[in-house]
Formats: structure tokens, C-alpha cells, sequence
């Protein structure tokens, strides 16, 4: 029970791990097309 309870819990952080590294390209992607576009503002969340 334990052992499944761990790998739970290092699923979650994995899957927010994963999160945060998709975000961040997201991030790059959004900054690069502004910078591309120049005029357009674009929504960041």
C-alpha cells in the first residue's frame, strides 16, 4: 500500500513537472511571435 501511495504522489509531481516544462515552451513560443509580430498583443496566461 505504501509503495503505491509513493508512486502516486511521484506521478502527481512528475505530471506537474511536465506542466511546468509545456508552460514554459509555451511561454518561449508567445514571446517569440511578439516579438515577430511586434504590433499584435498577444494574451498570456
Amino acid at each position: 500500500m505504501k509503495e503505491r501511495d509513493i508512486t502516486r504522489k511521484n506521478r502527481k509531481e512528475y505530471d506537474q513537472q511536465e506542466i511546468i516544462y509545456y508552460k514554459r515552451i509555451l511561454f518561449r513560443v508567445f514571446f517569440f511571435l511578439q516579438e515577430k509580430t511586434k504590433g499584435i498583443k498577444l494574451v498570456v496566461f
